[in-house]
């Protein structure tokens, strides 16, 4: 009996043993991939500093453009890596998590990436009124952000600034996504190891990341059970970033099919005031934020389905009307989709992203958390790696510009 009792706690130390190796080289596994995805973005570093971007395509000089395509090429496949191999493991949550930060803080020791809209929002802070004026030159962003930009201008280094405050808004969506996500190995190393976020956010410092933290802040607010903080943070999301809107829509319907988890009362009150403090701020000038974000949206724009239409002989604003119409199709759809409480947020941020008249990378960070938060969605993961392929390809392939 002593025998065979010696011989099953062998047997138990021995499996402990043999699962204390795994977890160890599973651990390995996750540093040794996040660091060459890490290392690839420092080559961006590297290359960018020693031929500095000045919009988009951008084009590097040589003998650098060869590098460039190496490290963004690594930093993708390391990411898929990472997807594939590392995002099984639901207790690798923490370090999966530590390492997305260190990704995402890289491109802050760049240049400004890719585009100059951070340069572009201290200008708008610093106008006289940013909402007067043709549509070309006025603000096409919500007067929260422009309340929170003339802050920032005061800063000694603004543009400087607004990336280190898409880097944090990155930062907190990173956090966020570890605790609300469905799958939150997936949903980290979806958002927060991709190349495509780092580059745009810390390394370009755009707004999205404000306006996409807020939001899913609202959605974690309302798993919590705190709903009027989940009120607030919908709505102000709205007034960050206009293009929110269907998203909020989306998601106040699936609320109140589920039992009202975002409150409809805070919701309204947050509206109101901000459009009272809007009006005492801005005047009824401010009101031309709608009509100046919808030209441009209009707007011929050589990467993304005008401009490719175009090369096959469709009139720009043709190809605006379609995508109107579609999109307005796919919003009705996933309606019905969030009244019978089962919306894929995810799926839909990926197609309206797709079907968008103008394919700015930037838009796609709610795709991107969304279906982070659904990562088990495996249809909206599949579209954000196509989706962040096809956004880096303009960066590297010029020729899809032309």
């Amino acid at each position: 009996m002593h025998a065979l009792q010696s011989i099953v706690t062998s047997g138990t130390a021995d499996r402990r043993s043999i699962a204390g190796v795994l977890a160890r080289q599973e651990r390995l596994v996750a540093l040794y991939v996040g660091a060459l995805c890490m290392l690839a973005m420092v080559g961006v570093v590297i290359v960018t500093r020693h031929s500095p971007p000045s919009g988009t395509p951008y084009v590097a000089t040589e003998p650098w453009r060869g590098a460039l395509w190496v490290c963004i090429v690594g930093a993708v496949l390391t990411w898929i890596v990472g997807l594939v191999v590392v995002a099984r493991r639901v207790e690798l949550v923490r370090l999966v998590v530590a390492i997305a930060i260190c990704i995402q803080a890289v491109p802050l020791f760049a240049p400004l990436l890719f585009s100059g809209d951070a340069q572009g929002y201290v200008k708008l802070a610093r106008s006289h009124h940013p909402y007067a004026g043709p549509p070309w030159y006025a603000s096409p962003y919500g007067t929260w952000w422009t309340l929170l930009s003339h802050a920032i201008v005061t800063l000694r280094d603004p543009v400087i600034a607004f990336r280190v405050l898409a880097f944090l808004a990155v930062v907190a969506l990173i956090v966020l996504i570890s605790r609300i996500s469905a799958a939150p190995t997936v949903g980290v190393i979806l958002l927060g190891w991709n190349p495509l976020v780092a580059i745009h956010f810390s390394g370009a410092g755009h707004n999205d990341a404000v306006t996409i933290a807020l939001f899913v802040a609202a959605l974690y607010a309302a798993e919590r059970g705190w709903s009027r903080l989940a009120g607030v943070g919908l709505i102000g999301s709205f007034f960050i970033k206009l293009y929110v809107a269907p998203f909020i829509v989306l998601a106040l319907v699936q609320s109140f099919r589920r039992g009202r988890r975002i409150d409809l009362a805070a919701c309204a009150v947050t509206l109101l005031a901000s459009v009272g403090l809007s009006f005492l701020i801005f005047g009824s000038g401010w009101l031309q934020v709608f009509h100046t974000a919808e030209w441009n949206e209009r707007q011929p724009w050589a990467f993304g389905l005008t401009g490719w239409f175009e090369d096959l002989g469709i009139r720009p604003a043709t190809t605006v009307t379609f995508c109107r119409v579609v999109e307005g199709a796919l919003v009705a759809a996933f309606l019905v989709q969030a009244w019978r409480g089962s919306l894929r947020l995810g799926l839909v941020g990926c197609l309206m992203t797709m079907v968008s008249p103008r394919f700015n990378a930037w838009y796609a960070l709610g795709a991107i958390a969304f279906s982070a938060i659904d990562a088990r969605d495996r249809w909206a993961r599949g579209l954000v790696v196509v989706i962040t392929i096809v956004a880096l390809s303009d960066i590297l392939t010029p020729a899809l510009n032309a």
